[in-house]
């Protein structure tokens, strides 16, 4: 019986529950161990709900720990491995309504090294976890997973055999029951008809044959269950979101996207007509454009790096790779989409911190509360630049005051749960402002351009974009181009100078931005052949950020952005004529009277002025200090 049902008496579970945000029931987490004790809070209920619980240390080659909620805490499985279930008393000690705590047991814990764990919440069409007593003979088990399994992982807990792997595409998704993988294994997918019983799953019942890796008499088992949503999930501010999709692609030796509907922030992936290792690589480890740290979840070793996927808007791309990408090899996976949910407060996406909290090793030198997309730092006392970077481009920056690409910097480092940066400098005057990609409030995307006209880049924003940056980032010499809905899109403005708006039919090509898609045109600035770009799209969601627009005309503007409380992030320029981009924020000194302004399009350090006093509902505009003029704006409470 699988263990969410166990539990729905007595915290009455729905069974068909919508809403979910994948951030309930999924999560990556990241730790250094300290050879004691630890708690880890990932916000998945694994006491009322029930779940699956895989750490793997990262830098060096102890086992993977698979922990799960029906077999209890200290029981360990290992995907790499054919042993029998074993205890540790010092592992993973106790399941939590928020998390899981850990003991000092050195394969989730030992001082100085690093760990990730993968947490599943059992939860209708994304995963159940079902135990049950082998008798020898072909049946079937019950589950509630409220789908038809599409990928299920089973392995006896009282001896020692392989896992039994079955995934909807094995055999190009032709009679897949008839055989069946493992996960402790490189080899491809062998015929077997005492592993399903030629029978495949429905959505109640899954059918064992009478293999002793999945139905030795008096033998004890779990099934690790994973659903494929297909246009059917109930996930999501919508309630009908997809997260989980488990199905095939078929290698081509050529660089190739493959579709699955969602951005993944958890991708594994194997061969099934072939031998090959079991890949794993997700985006608070590092899932980018360029080499990602993966491992094998069929051996025990160290991550490994390697630049074999890039996630897109709408599924990942394919390297050419022939260990992820022989022509006429059929790849299996499972991918997990990522969270955009709308925000309900600015904390939840915006933040702004300090370098001067703490010098250790362990921790981000900013800390926001939640996985950064976006940073921009800078010195704020001093000339220094504002260099900004994004968890899509890994470990690079580039200057919103400079029309230079993209430099690599060690010290850019972006897994970490609460924050960004890696640095051992103590100053309080280097300041980070971080965004977090959430619908309606910010996103980022990345393409090659194609000197097409029209050309089409998906974005996962969730509404119309109302400000765009787009950077040419691949080499010098690009300007940072500025889309703004009230500049309309035949005209755009430039975040590295204080030049007055520019009228270009070749940038945005006339065409104005959707809820799913921006269109460019044939400019080197937006999309030019074989140049690597990227965009960052900011959006206005009531109460938590505004973009908009004023005019200055003589008297005191006040501009209301739909705040309750004032916002704690100013920015704005005159594009009528020329004008700097001017910022402000409540850490640095928001208040009525003078406040500390920094330039995006300067190194100058901070001036003091007047231009604006926070109100309740946004800002009034002091005409004593801001010229006569059209400006545009974006504010964030």
């Amino acid at each position: 019986m699988s263990a969410w049902k166990k539990l729905a008496s007595t915290t009455a579970v729905s069974a068909t529950p919508s809403g979910l945000d994948v951030n309930d029931v999924f999560s990556s987490y990241v730790w250094t161990g300290n050879g004691t004790s630890k708690t880890i809070t990932n916000d998945i209920d694994l006491t009322g709900e029930g779940g699956l619980v895989w750490i793997k240390c990262r830098d060096i080659a102890y086992d993977h720990n698979l922990y799960d909620t029906d077999r209890g805490a200290t029981k360990i499985l290992q995907t790499h491995s054919a042993d029998a279930e074993t205890t540790a008393t010092g592992g993973l000690t106790a399941f939590t309504s928020s998390g899981f705590s850990l003991g000092n047991y050195n394969r989730v814990n030992h001082s100085g090294n690093d760990y990730i764990a993968y947490t599943f919440r059992q939860a209708p069409k994304f995963f159940d976890i079902v135990t049950y007593t082998g008798n020898g003979t072909p049946r079937t088990i019950s589950h509630d997973l409220g789908a038809v399994p599409a990928m299920m992982l089973v392995k006896c807990l009282t001896q020692t055999t392989d896992w039994a792997v079955y995934h909807r595409k094995m055999k190009s998704g032709t009679n897949p029951e008839t055989a069946y993988m493992r996960i402790n294994s490189t080899d491809s997918e062998t015929n077997n008809s005492g592993i399903w019983n030629n029978t495949a799953p429905t959505s109640s019942v899954f059918t064992v044959g009478g293999n002793n890796a999945v139905n030795l008499n008096g033998a004890e088992y779990v099934a690790y269950l994973f659903a494929h949503n297909d246009g059917d999930g109930t996930f999501g501010d919508s309630g009908a979101e997809d997260i989980i999709k488990c199905d095939a692609y078929a290698g081509t030796g050529a660089i190739m996207d493959v579709d699955i509907g969602f951005e993944p922030q958890f991708l594994m992936v194997k061969a099934s007509s072939a031998s090959g290792e079991w890949w794993v690589v997700d985006n608070l480890r590092g899932f980018t454009y360029g080499n990602d740290p993966f491992f094998y979840a069929n051996q025990s070793a160290i991550e490994v790096s390697r630049n074999y996927f890039e996630p897109r808007p709408k599924g990942f791309r394919v390297d050419t790779s022939g260990t992820v990408n022989s022509a006429s090899t059929n790849y299996i996976y499972m991918a997990i989409g990522r969270s955009m949910k709308a925000p309900t407060t600015g904390t939840d996406a915006f933040n702004i911190d300090t370098s001067g909290g703490t010098n250790s090793t362990d921790l981000p030198a900013f800390v926001s509360n939640w996985p950064v997309d976006m940073a921009i730092q800078r010195d704020v006392t001093i000339s220094d630049h504002n260099d900004t970077s994004l968890r899509l481009l890994g470990d690079g920056s580039f200057k919103t005051n400079s029309t230079d690409g993209i430099i690599s910097s060690t010290n850019v480092q972006w897994d970490f749960n609460d924050g960004w940066y890696h640095s051992q400098t103590i100053n309080s005057d280097i300041y980070s402002w971080m965004w977090r990609r959430a619908t309606g409030f910010f996103d980022t995307v990345r393409w090659d351009g194609n000197s097409t006209a029209g050309r089409a880049i998906d974005h996962n924003l969730g509404t119309v974009p109302e400000m765009m940056w787009v950077k040419l980032y691949s080499q010098n010499g690009g300007s940072w181009i500025v889309y703004h809905k009230d500049l309309g899109n035949t005209n755009y403005v430039r975040l590295e100078d204080n030049v007055a708006t520019v009228a270009e039919s070749t940038m945005w090509n006339n065409t104005s931005p959707t809820s799913s898609q921006f269109t460019l045109g044939t400019h080197s600035n937006v999309n030019f052949t074989g140049f690597g770009y990227v965009g960052l799209l900011f959006g206005s969601v009531s109460g938590v950020s505004s973009v908009g627009s004023f005019t200055v005309s003589g008297a005191d503007v006040n501009v209301n952005c739909g705040f309750s409380s004032g916002p704690r992030y100013v920015l704005f320029r005159r594009y009528n004529s020329s004008g700097d981009w001017f910022f402000a924020d409540t850490d640095r000194g928001l208040v009525t009277g003078d406040d500390n302004w920094l330039r995006l399009n300067a190194q100058s350090a901070e001036s003091i002025v007047n231009y604006v006093d926070p109100i309740s509902s946004g800002f009034t505009v002091k005409t004593a200090n801001v010229p006569d003029g059209d400006y545009i704006y974006y504010a964030i409470a």
